[in-house]
């Protein structure tokens, strides 16, 4: 059994898990539109896993990002996709599927 979720009910539903503490609002908001991007592009509906989610996802600022991986010697954001998938979301931040 598969239920549409609305944008609300998604960051609703993921913020009642724990390991979602560490998204904002406007990075739940972009691993939504994310994913219903994907789903739109690829035709296949994706399963809701909020555990998978905030396994498969991080958010940061970018200079987080920079210190993380400072050993990749990033100078740009763009220079990220090389390595992963990101979006920046309307706060300024970034989140991304870690490698």
């Amino acid at each position: 059994m598969k239920k549409t979720m609305t944008e609300n009910e998604f960051i609703l539903e993921m913020r009642s898990y724990d390991c979602a503490a560490h998204f904002s609002y406007a990075g739940l908001k972009a691993i939504f539109n994310y994913i219903k991007q994907l789903e739109q592009d690829t035709g296949i509906e994706t399963e809701f896993d909020p555990i998978g989610l905030c396994v498969k996802w991080r958010e940061e600022t970018w200079v987080e990002i920079q210190i993380i991986y400072l050993y990749l010697k990033l100078n740009d954001i763009e220079e990220l996709s090389d390595f992963t998938h990101w979006e920046k979301t309307e706060a300024g931040t970034i989140v991304y599927q870690p490698w």
